[in-house]
């Protein structure tokens, strides 16, 4: 998969990802992990419902600005992410 379409846009900031970059990620995750190299998918679309059930099976309903302002928006969770950056960069090459 690599993404040939260019697209303009004036609200495109340098190094950040954008929603179907992020998508496409999530798809390449799925693909190398359960279709390439565990072969537990028989297909990438398989591959990826099983990528969102690990995702979630921890997953608990919580009222949404709860986990918003007391789990999501904090400096440790900024930190993991930018520690990971270049590996979800280095995905899209």
């Amino acid at each position: 998969m690599t993404n040939a379409i260019k697209f303009d846009s004036k609200f495109k900031i340098d190094k950040l990802i954008t929603r179907f970059e992020f998508l496409e990620i999530l798809v390449r995750m799925a693909k190398a992990r359960f279709f390439e190299e565990s072969h537990e998918a028989d297909s990438i679309s398989e591959g990826l419902e099983f990528l969102f059930r690990e995702i979630f099976s921890n997953y608990r309903d919580e009222p949404w600005d709860n986990f918003r302002v007391h789990k999501l928006w904090k400096l440790e969770i900024n930190d993991i992410f930018m520690n990971n950056l270049d590996k979800c960069k280095r995905l899209m090459e």
